[in-house]
Order: structure tokens, then C-alpha cells, then sequence
């Protein structure tokens, strides 16, 4: 080999050394960067979405907080050291001890770190800081002070961010004691006081971040069970939603929808025309156009002996109407029953031994409708005669109220004392103490 042939072949290796330690002197650089710098190396994730496209950020606060309410504190500590979020915001739980104990140049210091809603959070934030600052050292006697804090950090910039509260502070500088300035400023003072109020004012500012609910994680899943349970086609079961499992998705089958009669009750005379269970499901009412009413009790649904048996005694057997009952309704405790038909009337019957407790004769055509008050007293009718009355148990057959409207087919009260009834093609909203005519559709 010519001295020039090893002179390159030297140089060929010595080129292929710096190349091989320029390798491990990076790869070596790049695993103290994972090693290091992990929340670094978290950040950009951080803003990001997930394959489902929700945002990172956020989830990975919400498992930190179940974490730690399920006492797996270790856990959510690793958690939030590699994802580089802390549950709790260090700036924010000091910016707040700060006003807590009226240290304002740490509070002013800190503010610039914490997150809002929008920028008009911010300005409202600040102009609300600034005021309390203002205020204190007004109350202090230090009027120049105040002064400054006005001109410098009250003064909006723009007209938009004029507030209608800044107006009336320079004139709290012509204050010449305490008790006029908290009187003009209607101010309750320096102290705990004060300084909680604009904490919570800030609070409603702040960014969502800042202000998740309790056990959020658990809150979300039972509102995704509610919602799988409400679009379930063939829903057939009693069960909690806590009860379904959160592995899959919640489904009935559609074999399992009642497809086969499994019992078969006889005993009225004519047509059946309206039943309806007892809010305890242990106790069905049936009425019919053969003028009665049948109450069944559980034993007909649970004894295969009793099929095409009557009820256990006369007394479960209610007679009084002359015409046909098109509805009956159970009381909210399941001790009344009222009834109406076309007879005109309304009848108040107690469940436990047949007994008719009222009678109502006011209507002049067929008694379409009728259901209870959620207080268990008041109660109303309505039907062909276009009229619908409100009633109680304990006054005469005088109503509460009326209302005169078109013909009533069905009627209900809900808990906020609003009255739904069905009229023709209608659906009409009035309150229930209110005289008005005046629906809404």
C-alpha cells in the first residue's frame, strides 16, 4: 500500500469515529431531555386533543382530581409530574392568601400568572383588586396613595372599559373620616370581610380550569350513563344507573320487551277504559263504562291461582257513578282515589275501605280528565263542558278557581304549580294561581 493509500484510509477512519461519537453524544443529549425534562416534554401535548378529539389538558385534570379523591394520592402525584399539571395552581392558592391578608404587591405580582375567562375577565378582575387596594388605603388615611392607585390603575384606557363603579371614587377622596367613607362607599371596611367578597367576585372570573366541581370524573360518567339509559330503545328495567356497568354501553335487548300475556284479569262487565298502578306498584285501578272501579291488589299478579278470579272482597270493588268512569287517579300517598266519567260528576274515594270521601257535581258534560295536586289535596277536572276546576279536599263543592276554555281531553299538574292540559289541537301552560284566560302554546 502507497503512502497516500494509508493516508486516506486513516482519514476514512477517523471520520467514522466522529461520526459514531457524534451518535452517542446525541442520543446520550436525548435521553436526558426525556430523563429531565419531562413535563417539557408534556407541554406541547398538553394543549392538544385526543384521538377523540377532546382536550388533553382537561382530562388529565379531571383523572388527577378522581385520583385523589379515591385516596391514590401517590399516583396522581407521578401523574402530575409527568403530564407537568398541578390539580391545584401554586400562583392561584398564593394570589388569594395574598388578598387574604391584604399583601397587594404579591397580589399584583401574582395576577399576571393566573388564567380568566376572557380578557374582559381580566380588566373586571383587576379593576375590582384595584378598587379593594383603593378603598383600604382610603380607610388607612392615606389619601395620596389612593389618589395614585386611582389615576394609574382605576383610569380606563378606553371608553369600553369604562365601569359605571369608578365613577363614584374620586369623590370618596373628600371623605373625612371612616364612618362617612364607608357610608358613601357602602363598604363594610378593611378586613376578612371585604377581602372574601372580591376573592369570590375574582372566582367568577377565573378560567373553568381553576373551578372544576367535586368528583367531576364521576359526575360525567353517571350523566353518560343517564344519557346511554334514555336512548336505549327497548329500556325494560328497574334498575339504578349506577347499577350498569362502565365497561360497555348500555343496551336492552328487544327480547326483553313483555311479548307474552302472563295474566289476564276479569271481572268487569263492559268495556275498561282507563287503569293506572298505585305509586307503590303494589295495587292496579281499573274503571270502565259498566259505571266501576276495580282495584286489584298484588296478589292477583303473583298467585297463578288467581287469574280470572274477582278481587279479594266487595270492599276492592267501588260502585257510585251512574255512567261510564273515563278516568281514575291515585293520591300521591296511594290513600285516595279520584274518578270522573260521564255522569258528570268527580268522586273522591278512600283505597282502604271503598268509601266515597267527596262528591263533586259542577260539570255540565262529560268529565274527560282529572289527577292530584303533588300536595295530596288540591286537585283538578276538566271536560266536554270546557271549564276546568281547581278543588281541595277540604272545602265544599265550591272550586278554588276556574278557568273557562276550549274542551279539556287530558290534563296534569307539575311541581312548579303549572297546569299542562290538552285541548283539541293544543297544548295550553297557565299557572295554577293565576285567574288568567291566557295560555301559552
Amino acid at each position: 500500500m502507497t503512502i497516500v493509500e494509508e493516508e486516506e484510509s486513516k482519514s476514512r477512519k477517523e471520520m467514522k469515529y466522529e461520526s459514531n461519537n457524534n451518535t452517542e453524544h446525541n442520543n446520550i443529549n436525548n435521553n436526558n431531555h426525556s430523563k429531565n425534562g419531562t413535563s417539557n416534554g408534556h407541554s406541547k401535548e398538553e394543549n392538544g386533543k385526543t384521538e377523540g378529539g377532546l382536550n388533553k389538558q382537561e382530562m388529565l385534570r379531571i383523572i388527577i382530581q378522581s385520583l385523589h379523591q379515591m385516596g391514590m394520592s401517590k399516583s396522581a402525584k407521578l401523574l402530575e409530574e409527568e403530564s407537568g399539571l398541578e390539580l391545584k395552581d401554586p400562583s392561584l392558592i398564593t394570589f388569594f392568601d395574598s388578598i387574604e391578608n391584604g399583601k397587594w404587591e404579591d397580589a399584583k405580582s401574582f395576577f399576571s400568572k393566573i388564567e380568566f375567562k376572557s380578557e374582559k375577565d381580566k380588566k373586571d378582575a383587576n379593576r375590582l383588586l384595584f378598587t379593594q387596594i383603593f378603598m383600604e388605603l382610603l380607610d388607612e388615611g392615606k389619601v395620596d396613595e389612593a389618589f395614585q392607585v386611582l389615576r394609574k390603575d382605576l383610569n380606563p384606557v378606553e371608553e369600553e372599559d369604562y365601569d359605571e363603579s369608578i365613577q363614584k371614587l374620586p369623590l370618596l377622596l373628600l371623605c373625612t373620616n371612616q364612618k362617612q367613607l364607608r357610608e358613601k362607599g357602602e363598604w363594610n371596611g378593611t378586613g376578612s370581610e371585604t377581602r372574601s367578597v372580591l376573592s369570590q367576585n375574582i372566582r367568577n372570573n377565573l378560567s373553568p380550569r381553576y373551578l372544576m366541581k367535586e368528583k367531576r370524573l364521576e359526575e360525567l360518567l353517571k350523566q353518560s350513563l343517564q344519557y346511554q339509559v334514555s336512548n336505549c330503545l327497548y329500556h325494560n328495567t328497574s334498575d339504578s344507573i349506577e347499577s350498569n356497568s362502565l365497561y360497555h354501553d348500555h343496551q336492552c335487548s328487544k327480547s326483553e320487551l313483555p311479548t307474552k300475556c302472563i295474566k289476564i284479569l276479569k271481572c268487569h262487565t263492559d268495556e275498561v277504559w282507563y287503569l293506572e298502578f298505585s305509586h307503590n306498584g303494589k295495587r292496579l285501578a281499573s274503571c270502565s263504562k259498566d259505571s266501576s272501579i276495580i282495584i286489584w291488589d298484588e296478589d292477583h299478579f303473583n298467585n297463578d291461582s288467581s287469574q280470572n278470579k274477582s278481587p279479594l272482597s266487595k270492599e276492592m270493588i267501588l260502585r257510585g257513578h251512574t255512567g261510564g268512569i273515563s278516568r281514575i287517579a291515585w293520591s300521591p300517598d296511594d290513600s285516595k282515589l279520584i274518578s270522573c266519567g260521564t255522569d258528570f260528576e268527580v268522586k273522591i274515594w278512600d283505597t282502604e275501605n271503598g268509601e266515597i270521601i267527596k262528591a263533586i257535581d259542577l260539570h255540565s258534560n262529560v268529565v274527560n280528565t282529572c289527577c292530584w295536586h303533588p300536595d295530596g289535596n288540591r286537585f283538578i277536572t276538566g271536560g266536554d263542558d270546557k271549564v276546568v276546576y281547581l278543588h281541595d279536599l277540604e272545602s265544599g263543592e265550591e272550586p278554588l278557581r276556574m278557568w273557562k276554555i276550549n274542551r279539556i281531553t287530558d290534563l296534569a299538574i307539575l311541581k312548579n304549580d303549572k297546569i299542562v292540559m290538552l285541548s283539541e289541537k293544543k297544548i295550553l301552560i297557565t299557572d295554577i294561581n293565576s285567574d288568567s284566560t291566557s295560555f301559552t302554546m
